[in-house]
């Protein structure tokens, strides 16, 4: 568009312009001495000029300009005011103008003397916006380019992308005026913007590259800038680009409050704000001002003093800080630095933070910046926006309690390094977000109470030692703690601001380890968590020895339990006994299963046991003594005592009948003290099956005569470890009710009782403190005419432990009222 034209051209794609050879460069857009052009969405590629204004006034808005073909530098766009001289040279020669970007060397003699009379005394005014261009990466290529002969230019360019040119700006000639403002200048070969001296260059709030700004005269390391530019204040940022390639810059100066660090709850009743200015221009900041507003639910913790003084202007130097009440929940917030530096140019900081509590009912308050001002060290403006006011949540309501904790232990799949996985689960409460799982051990294995260990007390939150939070943070996950104990766990629920619940109930108390898991194979004492012939090995070797406190082998003393089954806590009687191989044998192959054998059938609808008489023998003969059995399949184990008159014959040995062959499972028989043998099927399934012998019990006679042997006293159990009845036993009935004083008196942890019970009846045994208060039953219902012991581990009947002192134990039975003092020690 040329000679005295105008118009609009919008919406263009043109390529491929150029001359070869190069004696004249080619324009794809060229807009050329005349009224004015508008244009709009005009992209170039492979070309030498991508758009030419020439003493043409006009706009350019969506430019595009990529790729060069022809290996010589080019120019994105390129505005110039006309060339008087040049044109005067043209028409005096009558020939074309040297190689120049316009169509001089196009027009006739006679235009172009005519034009040689024209003095370019009006102003040119071209104006770029928004655009994207790419250069070709040679040296002497130029993005963007005013010059002018001599005639007043003023050119300017914003939200531009310029990269990989040798010079993104240029300016050059005489009595040029550039604002190149809001752009962004990337990988230069030369210059960012390279001027002429003497020439006015605005090129302030740019993005050259570099957060510390552009090179060459500045003393960043962006893209350079030459002199006769000015380049401060510029942008600290170049991350806001569009889809579209034209610079869009970040925000001004953004001013924000937040965020909050919580919510507000009653455990964070009074939470602290803070308002942080995040740059995007590298002005110096001397001062600012700007309205808080609260909402009606939201007041200063402490009044006007709860808004404190930030670190951004008074890490600079001193300050004056000053807050003033509005009314309404409005304040005003004035600093400034006093005297020199003059002024912050931090990216980011805090201005100034408050500190506010909830009025009234739960819900949202927020916080608005209502008006924000910043001013530089000239007290000129400083652009700033405010951020979106602040939402806090106010919340006072915790969620609700787990009720039903459970904790299992996981009884096969484990690995072999001694100690199980423990599973959490419980219904999910309404209202939390997150679960926390807390244990504590018993303490103190493997003597538990013997060695001080007892109940961990119920916790508050958070918990302190010996609770510990787990990994588990919902229900069916599994905890593995590091070390053998008898673990208790507690949760709490928490909601999405940090309110806790209260505590859930603690769990029953749960083993991480089997009873019986005594040797891996190589270390005595360390499990693989399996109970195979290697542990009950372990056992006999040591069977029938009664332990001191801190054995080396009170790792076997695994019963009696609290509640006699496998789970339960050992309650160490520092015996080596049937109650421990009882819990051995039902824990036997957990994880390699039994082998598999024909059982025989059921000889009997009960259990009963029975000796075969012997014959009548001479001193110093070896005597063999049958035990038969009827079994129904209950019993899993027995210990067996034999009556005998230990002046006639004495106890030998014993060793497994046929019965016990006939299990088609492993089985074990120990002799922990003369006369009493013990006997267990290893491992889950059937108990003792058919009619048989059961054991083979050895005598040698001391001198002639009967050996009357029978069997005095069994103890069976079932595979649970729940005592059966048999028939056929004579147990040795007390003749008399009695209730023996306690051992050991006093008692640091366990003491036991015995119990004589001649008549059947009613009988309680209950625990009284010096005022008189029944702390706890030891036992309380009907018991046959029997032997029973009792132990007590000095707590209450809520398993709570009794303090240190003086009580009394006291037996009601049949025919029978005995008491007993009892001191427990610290």
């Amino acid at each position: 568009i040329a000679f005295g034209a105008g118009g609009t051209v919008s919406r263009c794609n043109v390529s491929d312009i150029c001359y070869l050879p190069n004696t004249t460069v080619g324009c794809a857009f060229l807009f050329y001495s005349g009224t004015g052009v508008s244009s709009d969405g005009l992209t170039v590629s492979n070309g030498q000029v991508g758009v030419l204004y020439e003493a043409m006034p006009g706009s350019a808005s969506h430019v595009s300009v990529s790729g060069n073909i022809t290996g010589v530098p080019s120019t994105g766009v390129r505005v110039q005011d006309d060339d008087a001289s040049l044109m005067a040279q043209a028409a005096t020669a009558g020939a074309a103008a040297p190689h120049v970007t316009s169509p001089v060397g196009e027009e006739g003699a006679a235009t172009a003397r005519s034009r040689a009379t024209h003095a370019s005394s009006t102003t040119m005014n071209v104006a770029l916006d928004t655009g994207c261009l790419v250069g070709d990466g040679l040296a002497g290529s130029i993005g963007v380019q005013f010059y002018s002969y001599g005639g007043p230019l003023v050119g300017s360019a914003s939200h531009l992308e310029l990269s990989n040119w040798a010079d993104a700006f240029q300016s050059g000639g005489a009595n040029v005026t550039t604002t190149v403002q809001n752009n962004s200048i990337t990988a230069c070969l030369a210059h960012g913007f390279a001027s002429d001296v003497g020439l006015a260059n605005d090129a302030r709030l740019n993005w050259w590259g570099a957060a510390s700004g552009p090179s060459g005269v500045a003393p960043g390391a962006g893209s350079a800038v030459t002199a006769d530019v000015i380049f401060a204040p510029f942008r600290i940022s170049g991350a806001d680009l569009t889809a579209g390639c034209g610079f869009t810059p970040g925000a001004d100066n953004v001013i924000a409050a937040g965020p909050a660090p919580s919510c507000i709850t009653p455990a964070n009743a009074c939470v602290t704000i803070p308002v942080t200015i995040a740059r995007t221009t590298s002005d110096q900041v001397r001062g600012f001002s700007m309205h808080v507003q609260l909402s009606s639910n939201l007041q200063l913790c402490s009044g006007p003093s709860s808004i404190t003084e930030g670190s951004y202007l008074n890490s600079v130097s001193g300050t004056s800080f000053q807050v003033i009440d509005n009314g309404g929940g409005d304040y005003t917030v004035d600093g400034v630095i006093l005297g020199a530096p003059c002024g912050a140019t931090a990216a980011t900081g805090t201005l100034f933070a408050l500190a506010v509590k909830k009025v009234g009912p739960d819900g949202v308050g927020t916080i608005t910046l209502a008006s924000t001002v910043l001013r530089d060290c000239d007290n000129a403006p400083v652009a700033a926006s405010a951020g979106a006011p602040l939402a806090i949540t106010i919340d006072s309501a915790p969620p609700s309690t787990i009720a039903g904790l459970t904790a299992t232990q996981k009884r096969t799949g484990n690995d072999a390094d001694g100690t199980t996985k423990i599973q959490i689960a419980f219904p999910a409460p309404s209202g939390a977000s997150s679960i926390e799982v807390y244990r504590a051990g018993f303490g103190h294995y493997p003597e538990y109470d013997d060695a001080g260990g007892a109940v961990p007390a119920t916790p508050s939150y958070p918990p302190s030692a010996p609770w510990a939070l787990t990994g588990v943070t919902a229900s069916g996950q599994y905890d593995e703690p590091a070390t053998r104990d008898f673990w208790y766990y507690v949760a709490f629920s928490k909601d999405a601001c940090g309110n806790v619940s209260a505590v859930s109930n603690v769990t029953g108390g749960t083993l991480d380890y089997f009873l019986g898991d005594v040797s891996n194979g190589f270390t005595l004492g360390t499990g693989d968590n399996q109970v195979s012939t290697v542990d009950i090995s372990l056992l006999g070797a040591n069977y029938g020895i009664t332990l001191a406190p801190f054995d080396p082998v009170n790792y076997l003393d695994v019963g009696p339990t609290t509640n006699n089954s496998v789970n339960g806590r050992p309650t160490t009687d520092n015996k080596l006994n049937f109650e421990d191989l009882i819990l051995f044998a039902i824990n036997y192959g957990l994880v390699s299963a039994p082998q598999d054998g024909v059982v025989p059938a059921a000889a009997t609808a009960s259990d009963a046991i029975r000796t075969k008489s012997a014959a009548a023998h001479a001193a110093g003969d070896v005597i063999t003594v049958p035990v038969l059995f009827d079994g129904a399949g209950d019993v899993q184990g027995a210990s067996v005592q034999l009556a005998f008159d230990p002046a006639v014959v004495e106890f030998v040995s014993a060793s497994p009948g046929e019965l016990l062959g006939r299990q088609g499972r492993q089985s074990v028989v120990l002799s922990p003290s003369a006369g009493v043998v013990d006997v267990a099927l290893l491992g889950v399934g059937t108990g003792i099956t058919g009619t048989g012998k059961l054991l083979d019990v050895t005598f040698r006679a001391l001198r002639s005569g009967d050996p009357a042997m029978m069997v005095a006293n069994v103890k069976a159990r079932d595979a649970e470890n729940h005592p059966i009845a048999l028939t056929g036993a004579r147990p040795v009935l007390p003749t008399q009710t009695a209730l023996s004083p306690a051992f050991p008196n006093p008692f640091g942890h366990t003491t036991r009782l015995d119990l004589a019970i001649a008549r059947p009846g009613h009988v309680s045994v209950m625990v009284y403190d010096l005022g008189g208060r029944l702390v706890r039953k030891l036992v309380e219902g009907d018991l046959p005419a029997s032997k029973q012991t009792l132990q007590w581990d000095g707590t209450d009947d809520g398993g709570r432990s009794l303090p240190a002192g003086l009580y009394l134990v006291r037996m009601e039975a049949p025919g029978a009222t005995m008491s007993h003092r009892i001191v427990r020690m610290p």
